[in-house]
């Protein structure tokens, strides 16, 4: 649970223009490999393709956490 939260973060501040490499470790991860198959296996790209996303919200796509 606590991953999947710490992914959402680092999918938010990816979308709003932040870049992957400044914002693995704010969202509690010491190694960018780490949080980049994290990140992959979740969202099913890779942390630097979310740009793409811009328009959708987090809360609406991929995983639902109730």
């Amino acid at each position: 649970y606590i991953s999947i939260k710490r992914l959402m973060l680092a999918c938010q501040r990816i979308r709003n223009g932040e870049k992957p490499t400044d914002v693995f470790t704010e969202c509690g991860y010491q190694d960018y490999s780490t949080f980049y198959r994290a990140y992959t296996r979740l969202f099913g790209h890779s942390p630097k393709e979310e740009s793409d996303f811009k328009d959708v919200s987090v809360h609406d796509d991929y995983i639902s956490l109730s």
